[in-house]
């Protein structure tokens, strides 16, 4: 199965009508019907932060509102929650700086959130 852990843009292209690509992000998910959304607390944190401010253009509520958007998108059954329990100040990461930041020549080593998203 297909995982993708989404970013703070894609995310509000999904759930923001007035986005600029929310039309692309719908499409790019109907072209992977079996792809597994997931979503981890630093990319929720961004939504609701960004999508709750009043200086959004689209603002999409206030902070329970944007949550409640957030729990509904959660319910689909593609979509899993991704646990952010690691830190990159941890030895393991920094030891291994290609896990932070793919070497152009290496595109077999994950980003430290794949990683998690493929496990």
């Amino acid at each position: 199965m297909i995982r993708h852990l989404l970013d703070i843009n894609t995310l509000l292209a999904l759930l923001d009508p007035a986005y600029v690509f929310h039309e692309a992000a719908h499409r790019w998910l109907e072209r992977e019907p079996e792809a597994q959304w997931l979503t981890c607390p630093l990319v929720q944190n961004g939504v609701l932060r960004i999508a709750a401010q009043t200086t959004y253009p689209n603002r999409l509520g206030s902070c329970a509102e944007v949550r409640q958007v957030l729990v509904d998108f959660s319910r689909d059954p593609r979509h899993a929650f991704c646990s952010d329990d690691l830190s990159l100040l941890d030895d393991p990461y920094l030891l291994h700086p290609a896990k932070l930041t793919p070497n152009p020549s290496n595109r077999s080593l994950p980003a430290v959130a794949g990683a998690s998203a493929s496990s």
